[in-house]
């Protein structure tokens, strides 16, 4: 369920409730358990502009049942920036701050593990999509010029640490890929660095309305360091989208 309010001066407020019931899911548990999951996400988020600034905030908590272990959960993201709109290039400079609730003690009966519930991949944290907005605190200063009407080129560096050393680290699709119960690998993720460029080529190229080229690399911190042999991952991908 969502309400939208709209303002004249590009201000706005979402208002939010959504649940996730999963009643012949094999949802694991704390402690062996299996059952079914019932989680309950009620939120808000506000943005607005004024002259050339930019901001958005919001906060959202999660509540119900995971395989009979009761959900505590929060996260917040805030997100600010400013663009020159008179000048040449329409630079823009911003940074972003998301942070996903861990898990201190995953073995109790108490999960307090953020659930991204439906997440859009590579949009807000690295194009890489191995991190998700579970178990994160995340720092991402941001910048964007458009070379012309049809050309936009953006670039971001995420800065990823765990929120709870001994929950695990998941990605993109909600899948826990590393773990260390013990906290000992720290919770230093890694750094993410991400440029694109973007052209709309509607009336340029037949069937084809919007041509992307993107570049990305992840270096890894202690927590992936001290449980892989590499870590290191870069990124090179070309894509066309057509509209039928």
């Amino acid at each position: 369920m969502y309400s939208t309010w709209n303002g004249d001066n590009g201000d706005g407020l979402d208002v939010y409730g959504l649940a996730l019931n999963e009643q012949h899911a094999k949802v694991a548990g704390s402690a062996g358990k299996v059952g079914k999951l019932d989680v309950y996400t009620v939120g808000a988020r506000g943005w607005m502009k004024a002259d050339g600034l930019d901001a958005e905030a919001e906060f959202a908590h999660q509540f119900g049942q995971r395989a009979r272990d009761s959900i505590d959960a929060n996260m917040i993201t805030l997100a600010t920036g400013y663009t020159w709109a008179e000048a040449d290039l329409k630079p823009r400079i911003g940074i972003d701050f998301d942070w996903a609730s861990g898990d201190s003690n995953p073995g109790n009966s108490s999960s307090k593990t953020f659930n991204q519930l439906f997440p859009l991949g590579h949009k807000y944290l690295g194009r890489l999509d191995l991190v998700g907005r579970q178990n994160i605190k995340a720092v991402s200063p941001n910048a964007s010029v458009q070379l012309d009407d049809r050309t936009k080129l953006w670039t971001a560096y995420h800065v990823f640490n765990l929120d709870k050393e001994k929950d695990s680290l998941y990605n993109a699709g909600g899948a826990a890929t590393l773990t260390d119960a013990t906290g000992s690998s720290g919770d230093k993720v890694g750094d993410e660095w991400d440029i694109t460029v973007a052209r709309n080529v509607e009336d340029e190229l037949i069937f084809f309305d919007h041509v992307e080229l993107g570049f990305s690399y992840f270096s890894p911190g202690s927590f992936v360091t001290k449980q892989t042999s590499g870590g290191h991952t870069t990124m090179f991908y070309f894509q066309l989208t057509a509209n039928f």
